[in-house]
């Protein structure tokens, strides 16, 4: 089941626009994909059911998605340098590279404030009616006499101090302005307030993450098999049981991509119970505890398929002995994994098999090895 107050979006061809190199605007369908890094290229279409066209940063040099969100290209300085803490050199400067990209536009106005996003960078550009693009620069580098010291370059702080000049921006606020989306755009939308220029301000989606607490019960098909190794090697087969299962799901929608992705965690309690007579006997209760993540696929309006991949660990509790003959084992788990398809309805029911590669339970022992491996059919319901 699924705790949330929004709803779900899916990759869709919303209405748009692109504008080419001769200045020409061609309003269209373009696939929406809410990109988390900003996009070189983009598919759309002329109507509803028309062809599939591509076009890229070579030939557009604007494109926007209207009321959700618009990108420019320039020829932009990208500061390179690495911001992880084991990559970091100790020059304060940037290391800029000239690239050519689409900046995604946060706010405009009087002052025009850009994003730009790839793999372990976020870099954020601003423009004002006197003033070309600027980068807003901003670098964390080591200390020359400590490399156990991280320093922070904020000169973002004073670019702004000097170029959004208005009575609600003092200098000590922008002096303990944060380098982040949210912190950002709340000061240019202060200054262009100040400006009078809310009319040519463009109101974008700003998406934040969902987050969904989801109820699960449901059954699960589980078999052990037990290998002695040695001089002697032996096996038994304790067979496979149907047993129930209950628990529960934390679930993050992550804000990109419309909703496509997630990352979840499943504590869950399970029991496997056999008895084979003077051959072994098994009784093993314990809990599980799934991380991983999530990606949906839409189907229609109500309906979503989803596929889940999953690290798991288990936990055993008032668990018996395993007697393998005369002999009682203790149990003792390794990490495994696990895999899932599932289905959901209009974020209210849903329906999952996920099947759990097979673990080792006796992982404390040399001379025993041993195999479980559980499928189960989940079913899942909105409490709220």
């Amino acid at each position: 089941m699924t705790l949330s107050c929004t709803g779900y979006a899916q990759v869709k061809f919303d209405s748009g626009y692109f504008v080419t190199n001769d200045g020409r605007r061609n309003d269209c369908l373009i696939k929406n994909f809410d990109w988390h890094f900003n996009p070189s290229e983009f598919s759309y279409k002329q109507t509803e059911n028309g062809n599939v066209e591509n076009a890229g940063i070579a030939d557009v040099k604007e494109f926007g998605i209207l009321n959700f969100s618009r990108y420019v290209r320039f020829d932009a300085d990208v500061d390179t340098s690495a911001g992880e803490t084991g990559q970091m050199d100790a020059n304060q400067e940037p290391e800029y590279k000239q690239e050519t990209v689409f900046l995604k536009v946060l706010v405009q106005g009087k002052a025009t404030l850009y994003e730009y996003r790839e793999q372990n960078i976020t870099r954020y550009y601003f423009q004002t009616d006197s003033l070309g693009l600027r980068p807003l620069v901003h670098k964390t580098y080591l200390g020359s006499r400590d490399e156990n010291a991280i320093l922070e370059n904020n000169l973002f702080r004073n670019q702004l101090l000097s170029a959004l000049q208005c009575t609600e921006l003092s200098v000590d606020r922008l002096s303990h302005l944060n380098y982040t989306e949210s912190s950002l755009i709340k000061v240019f939308d202060v200054y262009n307030r100040s400006q009078h220029s809310n009319d040519e301000r463009i109101t974008l989606q700003h998406h934040k993450g969902q987050f969904n607490l989801n109820l699960r019960a449901g059954a699960d098909l589980s078999g052990l098999t037990v290998n002695q190794t040695g001089f002697q090697p032996s096996s038994t087969t304790y067979g496979n049981k149907i047993s129930a299962t209950v628990g529960l799901e934390a679930e993050f929608v992550l804000p990109f991509n419309r909703n496509k992705w997630a990352a979840v965690i499943q504590p869950a309690y399970h029991y496997y119970k056999s008895d084979l007579g003077a051959s072994g006997s098994a009784d093993y209760k314990f809990l599980e505890f799934g991380f991983g993540g999530r990606e949906y696929f839409f189907v229609g309006k109500n309906s979503r398929l989803f596929g889940t991949v999953l690290a798991i660990i288990d936990q055993p509790i008032s668990s018996g002995e395993l007697f393998y003959g005369g002999d009682g084992l203790d149990y003792r788990t390794s990490l495994s994994a696990g895999l899932s398809a599932g289905y959901k309805y209009k974020n209210k029911c849903g329906i999952e098999l996920q099947y759990t590669l097979n673990r080792e339970i006796l992982d404390s022992y040399v001379s025993f090895q041993s195999r479980f491996r559980t499928t189960s059919l989940i079913f899942s319901y909105t409490i709220l």
